[in-house]
């Protein structure tokens, strides 16, 4: 299972990384996620076919309400753009939401219960896991190696926390 998520991130690391490549890229995402989750899921043969018709319509409708561009936030500015961006992201993610609840009885006529719900979670699981990739992808891309920064934040607080049980000792 690990190496299917594997196979997945890379992937999503290609769309990000060759934009002329873009809906190649988002086509073998596509069929990657789709046979990972027919794995994960358990499908029979008579619930495959109907599975792939309906996750690939949702896959596009969540395509239209979350772009891949969907995290991009202004430059530090007042609070209004601020307050801006967060209401265009809330209006994303509820866009999200919507289509998530439109398309849940279409999969549940399909589904099992319990693989109704294993499909949920292993939704949440790869797009966390891709944004994750993305995320990092990026800052690398910018200069910006987060792990290192964490690392070194860690070991900041541990030298301030000290310093403090060292004065209290005093």
């Amino acid at each position: 299972m690990k190496k299917y998520i594997i196979i997945i991130a890379t992937t999503l690391l290609a769309l990000t990384a060759v934009a002329q490549e873009k809906a190649d890229v988002r086509e073998r995402v596509y069929a990657a996620k789709l046979k990972h989750l027919t794995r994960s899921l358990d499908l029979t043969d008579e619930q495959r076919a109907p599975f792939a018709e309906i996750y690939q319509r949702y896959n596009q409708e969540m395509h239209k309400v979350l772009p891949a561009g969907r995290d991009k936030r202004p430059a530090a500015g007042d609070a209004a753009s601020e307050a801006k961006a967060i209401k265009d992201q809330l209006q994303k993610q509820k866009a999200a939401i919507d289509v998530q609840a439109k398309y849940i009885d279409q999969f549940a006529r399909v589904l099992t219960a319990k693989q109704l719900h294993r499909f949920l979670q292993s939704e949440r699981k790869i797009s966390s896991k891709f944004k994750a990739k993305r995320d990092s992808a990026r800052m690398k891309q910018h200069g910006r190696d987060f792990s290192q920064k964490s690392q070194e934040m860690k070991a900041r607080k541990r030298a301030m926390r000290q310093k403090a049980r060292a004065r209290s000792g005093d």
